[in-house]
């Protein structure tokens, strides 16, 4: 099982400064972080290596946040995936959910600490479900 440090957070954003932002307050906070400016370059990064949790802003030139989020999920659905958007409306918080988002953030950020608490929870979930797997390849019944 891994420790905490051990969680790879991609950042994904067209804004430079919530990039370096969220990656410093991230890293203070014990993950390790990575940072794409488009859909692109983060798929780049999910196919290259293991990550854990991604943070995408839905609002992006060329491929938008939902359909990164489609391709994630195609490529492995346990990579969780919180969108980040300004621009929020049920219609795309529903999508969002609907195509498996594990959360969703409002820009701005009042907080970060709650932007670090949302991706706790998806650590947890992460855990349980190594957990649960690590159980089911000793369960001698299935």
């Amino acid at each position: 099982m891994l420790r905490e440090s051990e969680y790879n957070v991609l950042i994904v954003d067209d804004e430079i400064e919530i990039l370096r932002t969220l990656k410093s307050y991230l890293m203070l906070n014990g993950f390790k972080v990575t940072v794409a400016q488009n859909a692109q370059a983060a798929m780049d990064v999910v196919s290259s290596g293991k990550v854990h949790i991604v943070l995408t802003d839905i609002s992006m030139p060329g491929m938008d946040g939902i359909a990164l989020l489609e391709k994630i999920r195609s490529y492995d659905f346990s990579i969780q995936v919180i969108i980040m958007t300004g621009f929020s409306t049920f219609k795309t918080t529903l999508q969002a959910l609907e195509l498996g988002a594990t959360d969703y953030i409002l820009k701005p950020f009042e907080d970060l600490d709650e932007v670090v608490r949302i991706i706790n929870i998806s650590v947890d979930r992460l855990k349980r479900w190594e957990k649960v797997l690590a159980g089911s390849s000793t369960d001698r019944n299935i």
